[in-house]
């Protein structure tokens, strides 16, 4: 039986081609991505961001100080009850009627009489000018500012009370001492703004100027009201003679470090009104021969006139730069190191120190890039994370060592434009109690619109946000 012969054949595996799956490479990249981004969201931390911009601040002191005016007063001549003519704080000429001042007070009880009959004991020119005074209100009334009206009507009020009882005297003549009257006129001696009010500062002047001047808590006006008695030589009424006036004001050790003892001029605004305006500032020494500043003022003076003691700013100057909070500003601290030890990498122009170490238990200097984020005219300065206390380091070409020990604090804001904190160094240039102003050519400093965290205290270098 012949036998047959097995053929055994070789089986070769086929080889797929590899095909590149870019739905399943899209898949795991956005898998991963997500992954990224859940990490961040319990790793990392939230934020109170703000955007760096461009913004000016004024630089600004504030002081307290006490108002000279030019003030004559005017006494009785002889005891009486007084009445009025003028109202408060109206401008006069010399020898206008201003009050009269009668011993029994007859002449109150007629000027009562003619006050209860009102306008229409009036005369035509005095109604003219009530007329002239409600048309100048109705020509700049201001809808915002309703309160005015209630100026007004007090205005009104007075203005018709001294038309009232100058119209009486015109009207009666003489025949009030054919009724056994007897009364004294008194007149303006000074053109001004006539005043029914004082303070015992009427004779302020720098040559009795002292600390004691500007304490204000015992501060007290007299007002002299109409029909009141007075007696002979007592204060009627007091004339501000003039336009020129001017604030006494004490000076600090920093204020006069600021502003010197040149005269010069100055902006100053006041916190009463908001008003801003130039004056002529000058110093001089109180008779307790310490140093007090001057402002002198040609404008104004009416807006003031009611007030003795008025705080004020002086802005010394307008500061522009970057705008950020005060609250994003908080403290860093850098190692100090000579500047003499500064040095250039062997094979590049990186910035760098020689630092000593041990090879084969030798010392040798080795060369180590280091990022200067502030330097003077002595020292440079490098991250705290860049060496260790206690190491040393080799001046260039000498054998001369520095062991690092020194540290130095410096304003700093983190920045946050990565997702990670990264500090950068700022120049404060003025600042206030909500915002400063820092240089915006800072060295490793900021730039326009970087994102920055707004409390600077609760940020970490390197802390990671979302």
């Amino acid at each position: 039986m012949g036998s047959k012969k097995k053929s055994k054949k070789k089986v070769i595996r086929y080889r797929r081609p590899f095909y590149f799956n870019i739905g399943l490479a899209i898949f795991l990249f956005l898998l991963i991505y997500l992954g990224i981004q859940v990490y961040q969201s319990h790793a990392g931390k939230d934020a109170n961001v703000c955007e760096v911009a461009y913004g000016e601040l004024m630089k600004d002191t504030t002081f307290n100080g006490i108002v000279w005016r030019d003030e004559e007063i005017t006494t009785a001549a002889t005891s009486g009850y007084v009445n009025y003519y003028l109202r408060d704080k109206k401008r006069t000429a010399v020898n206008d009627l201003v009050c009269t001042l009668d011993e029994t007070g007859a002449m109150k009880d007629i000027l009562d009489e003619n006050q209860a009959v009102g306008i229409s004991s009036l005369s035509d020119e005095s109604l003219r000018e009530l007329r002239a005074e409600l048309y100048s209100f109705d020509g700049h009334f201001d809808l915002m500012s309703f309160s005015s009206i209630y100026e007004m009507k007090t205005d009104l009020d007075n203005t018709l009370l001294e038309l009232i009882n100058l119209n009486t005297m015109n009207e009666l003549g003489s025949s009030v001492n054919t009724e056994g009257i007897s009364y004294q006129k008194c007149y303006a001696s000074s053109s001004g703004v006539i005043m029914y009010l004082t303070d015992g500062f009427e004779d302020l002047s720098e040559e009795n100027v002292n600390a004691q001047t500007f304490d204000s808590s015992a501060y007290e006006k007299k007002m002299i009201s109409a029909g009141s008695m007075v007696g002979q030589g007592s204060p009627i009424f007091k004339t501000v003679v003039s336009e020129d006036w001017a604030i006494f004001f004490p000076l600090s050790r920093d204020a006069q470090e600021e502003y010197g003892l040149k005269d010069d001029v100055v902006t100053v605004r006041f916190a009463k009104n908001g008003l801003t305006i130039k004056a002529n500032y000058s110093t001089f020494y109180g008779n307790d021969g310490e140093l007090y500043g001057r402002l002198d003022f040609n404008r104004y003076m009416i807006q003031f006139i009611g007030d003795r003691y008025l705080q004020f700013d002086i802005i010394s100057s307008d500061i522009s730069g970057l705008k950020i909070p005060v609250t994003a500003i908080t403290e860093k601290e850098l190692f100090a190191i000579p500047l003499s030890y500064l040095a250039l990498g062997g094979n590049s122009s990186e910035e760098g120190f020689y630092l000593q170490t041990l090879v084969e238990g030798q010392a040798r200097p080795s060369f180590k890039e280091a990022v200067v984020y502030w330097r003077d005219e002595e020292y440079c300065y490098v991250d705290t994370s860049s060496f260790a206390v206690g190491d040393y380091l080799v001046k260039p070409d000498s054998t001369e060592t520095y062991l690092i020990r020194n540290k130095v604090s410096f304003p700093v804001v983190y920045n946050l434009n990565k997702g990670y904190a990264v500090f950068k160094m700022v120049e404060i240039l003025a600042e206030n109690e909500e915002y400063a102003i820092v240089s915006n050519n800072t060295a490793y400093g900021l730039n326009l619109h970087d994102r920055i965290a707004i409390d600077g205290d609760s940020v970490e270098d390197g802390e990671i946000f979302y």
